[in-house]
């Protein structure tokens, strides 16, 4: 297909990657420095303040996993400049995250609590924060080919009408991307248990499929392991809007993969957080136990730099790093939420082929927009939203899938 965008307007940043935002980041490395992390932030309303909710005695894996996720942050394109504040006593220190962006080519600094007061910490982080503002302040968009541009795709609050209007849309929707040359990394490997064979069929190679399949093992037997029904992984609102089984809620999810070979399959544990090397369709396989957020922020971490959102029943789900376009196919949820939902699909018009490339095409054409800074939905109405994914009771790591490496992925 010949594509009418080929280009989007992104940051060019020092080490080659593209953001397709330029946003100052202030870290609470723990939650006991949130509120200093708040107030500094008073004086910049644009700046995002982050924070996680693992406490001190989380060691181990379940540490590192989040360690890596907060240090994918700061490196992230779309961040601009870093702020670190931290208390002092906290296991994941300023000290810590310091050590890993230490190399970093962008703007950051940092401060402690503990050094002298909440008070003149936050008067210092003032001064900080202004100054790392004034650095980006320079940076200018630019001309980017679309093979820097990584998009996300993800689903919540799902209803029959996912799978039979937007997610079929936004599949078409990824096809053009992957033709125009981007990326796209997809996730939630629960909703693609009893559709195994559908997408080993669509791998780049055998290799990539083995690794589907093992990541799709993986999942049954995490849920087997908790004694739970594969069923549990539907909500009542999946069930109230109309999907009845796990292998019903897949076969619509699978869709918004879009119809392109698999390239690879990208871990993201406590051992390694892997990216795709080159431009294509990527199956991410996330260890732990989150949210449709902390889903997001895992293909964050992988590079993403947008996503786009299914719902069916109606999500208000944003993110913090990146800007989350939001489309359904329920006329009544978009009527009810309209300063939610970025794009309706209307499934009256799906009587032919032509409709859904239609679709597909005005998402793409969306995206692009989206991509060269005209906000979403969630970002005008400032739903920051973030969570990081670690280890803990509800996730199990296979030792047979780190074996096996994925190729074309670090």
């Amino acid at each position: 297909m010949n594509h009418p965008i080929k280009e989007f307007l992104g940051y060019p940043r020092a080490d080659g990657l593209v953001g397709t935002r330029n946003k100052v980041l202030i870290l609470a490395t723990v939650h006991c420095s949130f509120i200093p992390a708040r107030e500094i932030a008073k004086i910049a309303p644009k700046a995002i303040v982050l924070t996680h909710y693992w406490n001190c005695r989380s060691t181990g894996e379940g540490q590192e996993m989040v360690v890596d996720g907060l240090v994918e942050m700061c490196k992230h394109p779309n961040i601009g400049a870093v702020l670190l504040v931290g208390l002092g006593c906290e296991e994941i220190s300023v000290s810590l995250i310091s050590e890993r962006i230490s190399g970093c080519t962008k703007p950051w600094d940092a401060i402690v609590c503990q050094e002298a007061g909440s008070a003149q910490a936050i008067e210092k982080g003032r001064r900080l924060l202004t100054r790392l503002i004034s650095k980006t302040s320079v940076e200018k968009r630019e001309r980017m080919n679309l093979s820097h541009l990584k998009v996300a795709v993800q689903c919540g609050a799902s209803d029959f009408s996912n799978g039979l209007f937007s997610n079929p849309a936004v599949g078409r929707t990824v096809d053009n991307l992957i033709e125009a040359g981007a990326t796209v990394i997809f996730s939630e490997v629960a909703e693609l248990i009893g559709v195994e064979d559908l997408l080993e069929k669509r791998a780049a190679n055998r290799s990539v499929a083995r690794e589907i399949r093992l990541a799709i093992e993986d999942e049954r037997k995490r849920w087997r392991t908790l004694h739970r029904s594969f069923n549990s992984h539907e909500n009542h609102g999946n069930v109230k809007g109309g999907l009845s089984t796990i292998e019903e809620k897949s076969c619509g999810a699978v869709l918004k993969s879009g119809s392109k070979k698999v390239q690879g399959v990208l871990e993201y544990s406590s051992e390694r957080i892997e990216k795709p090397m080159k431009p294509g369709l990527y199956l991410q396989n996330q260890d732990g136990y989150g949210s449709d957020v902390g889903s997001i922020t895992a293909m964050v971490a992988a590079g993403a730099q947008m996503a786009v959102f299914t719902t069916g029943s109606g999500s208000i789900v944003g993110h913090a790093i990146i800007p989350v376009f939001k489309v359904t196919a329920n006329d009544d949820t978009y009527n009810r939420m309209a300063d939610n939902i970025d794009y309706f699909v209307s499934p009256g018009d799906y009587l032919s082929k032509d409709s859904i490339d239609k679709d597909g095409m005005e998402i793409f054409k969306s995206l692009m927009k989206i991509a060269s800074g005209e906000q979403t939905k969630a970002e005008v109405l400032g739903q920051n939203d973030f969570a990081v994914l670690r280890i803990d009771s509800m996730s199990g790591i296979s030792e047979s899938r780190r074996k096996i490496k994925p190729p074309k992925c670090i």
